[in-house]
């Protein structure tokens, strides 16, 4: 197994998710 590999997929995941998230969170403030 790739450790590297799958820990940046997740990291960007993450991201991707924080991302989502905040756009979520800006639509509930307005």
């Amino acid at each position: 197994m790739n450790f590297q590999k799958t820990g940046h997929f997740h990291m960007r995941g993450i991201k991707l998710l924080l991302k989502l998230v905040r756009t979520k969170l800006i639509q509930v403030m307005y």
